[in-house]
């Protein structure tokens, strides 16, 4: 007979969800072979700011075109134009969760549907790491709408499968807050496979499985691992 700590009925008992409150994740996606970084929103405005300084609005459906050259960043799109030392951010003027898109970056992965996985939700940051010197799209976001944009599974895969690895994915996320300087986590292998909003599109079996899971994480003696 099993020791009660030990038991299969307390081993299988579904967590909880870790908070209540939901935190936000910062991912870096290498721009870096991009001139340019071009920016368009169909859903929503959204607010343009020079580090922490608001400078205008780029409206829905307006392209703005971000650079970054010799240490200074600039814009231009939508009637708005300027230079500064300061990473440019862009805020969605009414919805938290909506979707942008990188128009230029190529980020082609056929095996999860056709053509480029470059549209995120929420903020969206233009930044140049000091330490590699490379340019990086961050997508700053809601917890569990980068959840739904993991793919690091197969279509076929059983839906409890995918529920583990959506779990696993989201602790691994969760322990990552803070792992780098100015994002949390990178969208490559290097930390786990984010493709953005087309996955709720391509993956319905991933959306579903991360909605039935919300908020769960991995714990040991109510700790994340």
């Amino acid at each position: 007979e099993m020791p009660e700590e030990d038991s299969v009925d307390e081993f299988v008992k579904p967590s909880q969800p870790r908070s209540e409150d939901e935190p936000r994740i910062r991912v870096g996606i290498d721009v870096n072979e991009l001139v340019a970084l071009h920016f368009v929103s169909y859903e929503d405005d959204y607010v343009v700011y020079s580090g922490t300084r608001e400078k205008g609005m780029l409206a829905k459906l307006k392209i703005g075109e971000l650079r970054y050259s010799g240490g200074i960043y600039s814009f231009k799109g939508g009637g708005l134009q300027f230079s500064t030392e300061d990473f440019i951010r862009l805020i969605p003027k009414n919805d938290p969760h909506a979707v942008h898109q990188i128009m230029n970056l190529k980020r082609a992965m056929s095996w999860v549907g056709p053509g480029d996985f470059n549209e995120y939700r929420g903020i969206m940051e233009y930044r140049v790491g000091k330490v590699d010197g490379k340019k990086y799209a961050v997508n700053d976001l809601l917890f569990e709408d980068y959840v739904k944009g993991i793919s690091e599974f197969g279509k076929s895969d059983e839906v409890e499968f995918i529920k583990a690895n959506i779990v696993a994915a989201r602790t691994y996320a969760y322990v990552s807050l803070g792992k780098y300087s100015f994002f949390d986590v990178l969208s490559s292998t290097y930390d786990q496979l984010y493709l953005g909003k087309k996955v709720e599109d391509y993956m319905p079996r991933a959306k579903a499985a991360a909605e039935e899971t919300r908020g769960m994480m991995v714990t040991y003696k109510d700790q994340v691992v």
